[in-house]
């Protein structure tokens, strides 16, 4: 449990150990911190802890000695912004945090983390120099994670393990351009795990599926409509399509 403690020097990081029985002080935040909801990720005995409307992100152990944060202005590689949203930070198999930060010479990117400044970079530069990208994260399937990845330029879907050398483009035939970063319903199937996501905007829209392999992400055989909501009754996907003219159940 780690929680915000406000003193009269300033507000401080603590975290509570059942096992102890009471607070211990970790970390003292910057002055010009803003109180804002804390948000916390486990990597086993290290946590990556983060308060959504603050730019800091920092790693602890639970001891004063062990807390750290993971992005220092001293530094060039390491000064680099947390972008201020809610839950920041995403946990994914194989002991790694993602979460979006901006740097100078980067630009806002999707960044990985395993709890060390030295295993804190960006996952991939996507919009190449200081351009910006924007990333969905559709869903995960097994240790791989799959994205949508918007940069100025292109549009294209990713797979990654939250390492920059397991990180590749996704191949596929949809037109991702017209995906909206927005997108992403889960469906559990009987036999296998399946993402159901929109394709396409206002009433031109239909289901793109992936199974988390390039072979398993196709579009669904549905018209085109407004799909104004999802649902599920056992395996079976069920969905309101609303084209110009009627409302089709």
């Amino acid at each position: 449990l780690f929680y915000l403690k406000i003193t009269e020097s300033g507000s401080e990081l603590w975290t509570y150990s059942d096992d102890a029985g009471s607070g211990r002080y970790l970390t003292t935040l910057p002055s010009d911190f803003r109180v804002s909801p804390l948000r916390v990720a486990s990597l086993g005995t290290r946590h990556i802890v983060a308060f959504e409307r603050t730019s800091l992100v920092w790693s602890t152990d639970g001891t004063p000695g062990g807390t750290i944060t993971l992005n220092s202005p001293e530094e060039a590689s390491q000064a680099f912004q947390l972008v201020p949203k809610r839950d920041p930070l995403l946990p994914i198999p194989g002991g790694r945090v993602l979460f979006e930060a901006e740097r100078v010479d980067v630009g806002r990117e999707l960044w990985t983390t395993d709890g060390t400044r030295e295993g804190t970079q960006p996952l991939r530069d996507f919009a190449p120099g200081v351009a910006n990208s924007s990333v969905k994260v559709l869903d995960i399937f097994g240790d791989q994670v799959i994205l949508i990845v918007k940069t100025p330029d292109t549009s294209s879907f990713w797979s990654t393990d939250g390492t920059p050398q397991g990180t590749r483009e996704f191949e596929t035939s949809l037109d991702v351009d017209s995906i909206p970063l927005q997108t992403g319903f889960r469906w559990m199937g009987t036999s296998k795990r399946s993402t159901v996501f929109i394709v396409g905007r206002g009433y031109d829209e239909r289901l793109g599926i992936t199974d988390g392999t390039e072979a398993g992400t196709f579009l669904l055989p549905t018209p085109k409509g407004n799909i104004q909501d999802l649902g599920t009754i056992s395996d079976k996907l069920l969905l309101v399509l609303r084209d110009r003219e009627a409302e089709t159940d």
